[in-house]
């Protein structure tokens, strides 16, 4: 499946993002963000349900903004790397919040 999720697993995806759980697990996926969830609820700045809910309301935000000409996009060559500048400011680079991570609870398709 190179990476893509079944329709199950993205039903999961969105109840856990519109819910903040995953009452009736559709697929392993669901089974696995339930068996893991103490370590993916954490503080409420911090769980997963926020930072899911956070980068797709942040892409929203940020491509409205290119969209309306207040932020450019500007690649790096040196580092390969994509960052979002404002035009207005000499191209000064807006800082996101990095992500924690979850690594150590990944869910892996069988």
């Amino acid at each position: 499946m190179s990476g893509q999720l079944s329709t199950d697993e993205s039903e999961d995806l969105v109840n856990l993002v519109v819910n903040g759980e995953v009452q009736d697990p559709a697929s392993a996926l669901g089974e696995h963000v339930n068996d893991c969830w103490p370590e993916l609820v954490g503080p409420a700045e911090r769980s997963l349900v926020h930072w899911l809910r956070r980068l797709i309301f942040r892409g929203a935000w940020l491509d409205q903004r290119v969209k309306e000409g207040e932020l450019d996009v500007a690649f790096e060559p040196d580092t390969q790397t994509f960052s979002y500048i404002q035009p207005e400011r000499d191209g000064e680079p807006i800082e996101l919040a990095p992500e924690p991570s979850w690594g150590r609870v990944a869910y892996t398709p069988r």
